[in-house]
């Protein structure tokens, strides 16, 4: 995977704008949303750089339309890996399609079946989004299996807890 300036798992995780488990969510929603900036000045970067730049900052603001077209053209430019593939899945996830974002968080589940970040968000997607209590827990015990203490590990033992299924 190449390494680029700019940090192209800067939303990979999206850990900390979803509910906890501990109550039914009836929907999810997008994280709230941040300031207004001014686009970033991407003028110095290489074109994937700024590619992803441009897309990270399109998430910041919520428009999700423009990151995932940012995010498209980092992976056509080079960058397909699963930071950005998670971050594409994301941008889709709020912008209300749940398919393609499930779609692009296998995508990085295959490049890097050891990247955290999509086996959770999958997980979530699942849960949250698709109502599908039965692949929302095989993932979460596929998360445990393989991050049992990973950053999240009690998200997916409460989520476990409460489907009533025991942890692997």
């Amino acid at each position: 995977m190449q390494q680029l300036g700019v940090n192209p798992g800067y939303h990979a995780d999206i850990s900390n704008d979803l509910p906890t488990y501990v109550a039914e969510q009836p929907q999810e929603a997008a994280p709230a949303r941040k300031p207004a900036s001014a686009e970033p000045d991407v003028s110095t970067l290489s074109p994937v750089e700024a590619a992803i730049s441009l897309g990270n900052w399109n998430y910041d603001q919520q428009n999700w339309t423009m990151a995932i077209e940012k995010y498209q053209r980092a992976i056509a430019l080079g960058a397909d890996n699963p930071d950005v593939q998670t971050d594409l899945g994301n941008a889709y996830r709020f912008s209300g399609n749940a398919m393609k974002a499930l779609e692009h968080y296998q995508v990085a589940r295959r490049e890097n079946p050891q990247h955290e970040n999509s086996l959770f968000n999958m997980a979530t997607l699942y849960d949250l989004v698709l109502k599908d209590p039965d692949n929302a827990l095989r993932t979460w015990q596929d998360y445990l299996t393989r991050f049992p203490n990973g950053e999240k590990a009690a998200a997916a033992r409460e989520y476990i807890a409460k489907s009533g299924s025991k942890t692997p």
